[in-house]
């Protein structure tokens, strides 16, 4: 899923707002055991990336410290994304029937 977030950060006693671009993928839950009785695989958590990161439309470098605060912003953004799709499931919701 492609992210877009906007990131405020300090440099030189200036507040800069750059935009991130990432991508998030979902984690796997994992299996102690394959149904055949092979060993199982661990759980994969979920991840993000980030893409792309400009300010006023020019590519921008950012510091190990602001790539991980992206990387966290950027998780926060993709749970709540996840959360309200949750949240929007009224019940009614019902799944595709085969023809």
């Amino acid at each position: 899923m492609s992210l877009n977030i906007e990131l405020f950060i300090e440099r030189d006693g200036e507040e800069l707002c750059v935009e991130v671009q990432g991508l998030y993928y979902k984690g796997m839950k994992g299996r102690m055991y394959e149904r055949n009785g092979d060993p199982g695989y661990p759980d994969e958590p979920a991840e993000v990336e980030i893409i792309n990161v400009t300010r006023d439309g020019r590519p921008f470098e950012l510091t190990e410290a602001e790539q991980e605060t992206a990387l966290h912003d950027l998780m926060e953004e993709a749970e709540s994304a996840f959360e309200e799709d949750y949240n929007d499931y009224d019940g009614e919701d019902k799944a595709m029937e085969r023809d």
